[in-house]
């Protein structure tokens, strides 16, 4: 009877052992449109947008079509959260950082919010473009927190063709999955 049971016993952990490997973290990316192993993230970017991971001081762009000479885009990057950061503490620096870096800087809105069960915050804001001369950009930064890794999405736009777009950024932000 001991055998018995000792034999089950190894045989239950040998299954365990060996389907614990079917179940890797990475296996909630695989049905994203984009996703990146490395720094363990994912969405659905825009249907027909180009995808960049070449672009300076962003992770990966996201790239649509062009309004008042000005590509409409999302640009995503990753950071890890320190222990006494908050989601708020990170949204607050980069809004301080914006309108300290960007001409004619205005707050629109900003406020807690959840992505996909996650904790988030986002703030809305308008600039002249740095690239762009006589373009005024509309831009929504929503940063993401799960398990301390900060998720960080910015939606940039001409601030007339905000609305046009809004709703394609908030359909990829909702399929957002960080591992």
């Amino acid at each position: 009877m001991k055998k018995s049971l000792l034999l089950i016993g190894v045989v239950a952990l040998l299954i365990t052992i060996a389907l614990s490997g079917c179940f890797d973290n990475n296996s909630a990316l695989k049905n994203l449109g984009y996703s990146n192993t490395e720094y363990g993230f994912g969405l659905n970017p825009p249907e027909g947008w180009r995808v960049d991971e070449t672009q300076g001081g962003t992770l990966v762009g996201f790239f649509g079509p062009a309004a008042d000479n000005f590509t409409i885009n999302i640009l995503i990057g990753v950071a890890e959260f320190a222990p006494e950061e908050t989601v708020k503490n990170v949204a607050e620096y980069l809004m301080e950082s914006a309108q300290n870096s960007k001409t004619n800087f205005s707050l629109v809105s900003s406020g807690a919010r959840t992505v996909n069960g996650m904790n988030a915050y986002e703030f809305v804001a308008t600039y002249n473009s740095d690239y762009v001369p006589g373009v005024v950009v509309k831009t929504r930064e929503v940063i993401i927190e799960k398990n301390r890794k900060g998720l960080m999405a910015v939606y940039s736009v001409p601030v007339d063709s905000y609305d046009v777009y809004d709703t394609v950024f908030e359909e990829s932000l909702s399929s957002v999955v960080i591992i």
